[in-house]
Formats: C-alpha cells, sequence, structure tokens
C-alpha cells in the first residue's frame, strides 16, 4: 500500500524520533525533488544504517544494492569505522562493483585527519584479513574473489564532508557573502566531492 504524506510528516513514518505506530510497517519512503541533478533519472537510496544489531538493516541495504550502480557508504567522523561494517562493505563488494566511503560531520571533530587515518588502518587490517583466508591451502575461488573486491574497496577514495558547514554555505551565498561561502563550501568537502574524487567513480 501506497500513501502520499507531507515532507514535515517524514520524520513521524521514517526516523526514530517519529510515532513508532506511523513507521511500523513502513518499508520504504520516495521523496521526489525538482531538482537539474535529478533530471536525468539520477535516483538517491538512502538504506537504514548497518553497523548496528539489527539485521533487517543489513539486508534491506543488500537488496538495494540490486538496483544501484554505485555504493556511497556513511561513516561518522565521531566513531571508527566498526567490524560489522567492514563485513557489510565486504559482503556488498560482491554485490556492487563501485563503493565509495564518505566520512561525515567532520566539523564536529578538531582533527578529522586523525579519524581518516584510523578508518584507512582498520580497512587494511580487514584487506589483509580476507587475503590470509584466500591465499589458505583449502582457500575456495569465491573467498579468493572476496579478498580481490575487499582491496579494491579498502583502496578506494574516503571522502570528508560536512553539511553543515554547505548549509552556512548557501545562507552567507544567499546573503551575499560570496567569498565567505567558498571557504565553508571548500571546508565542507562538498566541492572536492563534484571534482576529481567522484571521477574515481566514473572510471
Amino acid at each position: 500500500e501506497r500513501i502520499r504524506i507531507r515532507a514535515d510528516q517524514l520524520v513521524d513514518y521514517a526516523s526514530m524520533q517519529g510515532q513508532a505506530v506511523l513507521r511500523e510497517g513502513v518499508v520504504g519512503v520516495e521523496v521526489g525533488l525538482p531538482h537539474p541533478l535529478l533530471e536525468r533519472g539520477l535516483v538517491v537510496i538512502d538504506t537504514p544504517g548497518v553497523g548496528g544489531l539489527t539485521r533487517g538493516h543489513r539486508d534491506s541495504a543488500l537488496t538495494a544494492l540490486r538496483y544501484a550502480d554505485a555504493l556511497l557508504f556513511t561513516v561518522s567522523v565521531e566513531e571508527p569505522v566498526s567490524l560489522s561494517e567492514l563485513r557489510f562493505l565486504a559482503e556488498a563488494s560482491e554485490r556492487i562493483d563501485t563503493v565509495l566511503m564518505v566520512l561525515t560531520k567532520v566539523d564536529s571533530s578538531a582533527e578529522p585527519e586523525r579519524m581518516l587515518a584510523e578508518d584507512r588502518s582498520k580497512m587494511a587490517d580487514f584487506a589483509a584479513l580476507l587475503q590470509r583466508a584466500a591465499t589458505a591451502a583449502d582457500a575456495d575461488e569465491d573467498t579468493r574473489e572476496a579478498a580481490r573486491r575487499f582491496e579494491r574497496v579498502s583502496g578506494a577514495p574516503i571522502l570528508l564532508v560536512s553539511s553543515r558547514l554547505a548549509e552556512k554555505g548557501r545562507a552567507r551565498a544567499a546573503a551575499g557573502r560570496e567569498d565567505a561561502a567558498a571557504t565553508l563550501l571548500a571546508r565542507s568537502g562538498l566541492a572536492e566531492a563534484t571534482d576529481e574524487k567522484l571521477g574515481w567513480i566514473r572510471d
């Protein structure tokens, strides 16, 4: 069953802040937006978080990959990537070729580069673990392929972004403060996200 709701009702049907009785049984929410970026058919699917204990979230995200050309995997700068998230990435990489990691909320950390380095280290350690399994005497082709795929994921660019800084930049631009807007947009990481690192997806 599909129902139409107002934008201000999204919080009730599609977030933990809403009323439990309204979100019960909701399997998805579609939001349309008249934006030039979407005119040629771009669809963004936001899946539930996969780092927790709810297996249904993981299954929902993996199912969504059937319709995707690329996976943008977001991790907050406030805590390192977890083992369950790394396992999800390994499984997701078997279903989709293009995986890009996005480190969010970088404005909330004084040292976002430190968390970036920690996440890189954890991904490298997990890739090494898969590689050891792949080189074992009894390793099958699926195990070797999983190691190869995760090696590509672990070597992919990681974008550092802040939607809060980008929003502040848009507000400055609307107020005619172009220099301040450009500085905030640069700090948000979104200017870089539309440049060479996203070229990696196209390649």
